[in-house]
């Protein structure tokens, strides 16, 4: 019935490209506000790591992508309790089995989750 997700991650990389070849800038410049983890129907719920990996198989760094999903979209929705680890700072956190920066594809194998100090997976 609905395109695959793949699709939908295709269209918005489409139209984020054109949004900001029209403000003149460009994907790499670093001048750009970028989050991810929206409720666009882009990714499906629960699949942000598709997501992750899209951009970072776009041109993204993963570095750049991790900072969008964490500490950038924490700045942009205006909250300074979240969004980094640090005493006091609300944090869920995950652990997956490499490293991020080297190989983005990693955070679709989540294998610990804690939410709130709390741990929902181990």
């Amino acid at each position: 019935m609905f395109a695959e997700p793949e699709f939908w991650v295709a269209v918005a990389f489409v139209i984020l490209m054109a949004v900001f070849a029209y403000a003149g800038h460009g994907w790499s410049d670093g001048n750009q506000n970028f989050i991810v983890g929206t409720d666009a129907p882009a990714i499906p719920h629960g699949k942000n790591a598709l997501e992750l990996i899209a951009l970072v198989s776009r041109g993204m760094s993963p570095l750049a992508v991790l900072r969008a999903a964490t500490v950038t979209a924490a700045e942009l929705i205006d909250v300074t309790d979240r969004g980094r680890l640090a005493p006091g700072l609300l944090a869920d956190v995950i652990a997956v089995p490499g490293d991020p920066l080297q190989d983005i594809t990693v955070t679709r194998d989540v294998r610990f989750v804690m939410k709130g100090g709390k741990v929902f997976v181990q």
